[in-house]
């Protein structure tokens, strides 16, 4: 049981600066039955040469080279070639502890489920941790199995971490999955397809995960927050045939984005007047939703409000 196979899927991107520390934490396991699957996702910057080199110095690492296709395709093309009963995939601008992969492999297996995630911290430019006021005072190393319903309800709270990343996959749970291409919110996406194959998750809250913050994540911008809204429409029809009780959540996590695609703002007129006219419509919905906060609630007031005033001057001139 422990010495399984465990491939690690890196897709990498124009990320130079951070690459190597990635692939050196993923060699330096404490766990040593592994392969490393690197897709070069047809970067410039010379991301590719480093990962040849890494090649050339470790017979577990394996490097494919292929057009920009964006990660969710480098994610997939990892999947076909990977040879691992268990899979993981990292971020190639983060980083793992040394005993990231030994954790996981250990928890999914003493719990038997077919999924173990973990948790992560978060890191600047300079691997500085970014204190998380949540946690602090929190118990770390503990760890509990949540069912279907459970984790379903937490992804769409946003109370269950749902990236890609940060977890491991008995490959069986796989099957038939793979990731969305063209989206930039497609791991919610990836999960709610996983679900569907495992009806329990553990997870432990050891930050053995380093998530690296910087502006030039393909996680930041307006465009995120449109994918997301299309994302959770898209949830709403999945959730209301096959998980019906849970539906509420569903629409909140559906208006929770159309709310923060108005507070940030677009110059995309069209998106913006399908936003606002969605918010106006369900705007007694979302005032008696237990699940926005007060806070919330008299921003979105507010923001329709400020609309009314803008139109209503715009009229008058």
């Amino acid at each position: 049981m422990f010495n399984d196979l465990i491939s690690i899927i890196i897709p990498v991107y124009n990320v130079r600066e951070f690459l190597s520390e990635c692939l050196d934490s993923a060699l330096n396991q404490t766990y040593n039955n592994i392969e490393i699957i690197i897709i070069d996702d047809g970067s410039n910057d010379g991301s590719d040469i480093i990962c040849d080199e890494y090649a050339r110095k470790s017979p577990l690492i394996n490097v494919v080279h292929k057009e920009n296709g964006g990660l969710s395709d480098a994610r997939n093309c990892g999947l076909e070639l990977c040879k691992g009963e268990f899979v993981t995939f990292i971020d190639s601008d983060d980083k793992i502890d040394e005993t990231y992969i030994e954790e996981l492999h250990r928890l999914i297996s003493i719990n038997n489920v077919l999924v173990a995630s973990i948790s992560y911290e978060k890191i600047d430019l300079n691997n500085i941790i970014i204190p998380d006021k949540k946690k602090n005072g929190k118990n770390y190393n503990t760890s509990r199995v949540y069912n279907r319903d459970e984790i379903i309800k937490g992804i769409l709270l946003r109370s269950f971490h749902y990236a890609a990343w940060g977890s491991m996959y008995r490959i069986q749970a796989l099957k038939g999955i793979s990731f969305a291409k063209g989206k930039k919110n497609e791991d919610i996406l990836f999960w709610m397809d996983l679900i569907d194959n495992v009806d329990s998750v553990v997870y432990c809250d050891l930050p053995l995960y380093k998530y690296r913050m910087r502006s030039g994540s393909i996680t930041t911008g307006i465009d995120v927050y449109w994918d997301a809204i299309q994302n959770a429409n898209d949830i709403n029809e999945k959730i209301r045939v096959k998980y019906p009780g849970l539906y509420e959540y569903s629409e909140y996590n559906y208006l929770y984005y159309l709310f923060l695609y108005a507070k940030l703002g677009s110059n995309r007129e069209e998106n913006s007047k399908f936003v606002i006219k969605t918010i106006r419509k369900k705007i007694f919905k979302i005032l008696l939703c237990e699940h926005f906060s007060v806070s919330e609630k008299i921003q979105i007031m507010l923001l329709i409000m400020n609309l009314n005033i803008l139109k209503t001057a715009i009229k008058r001139n």
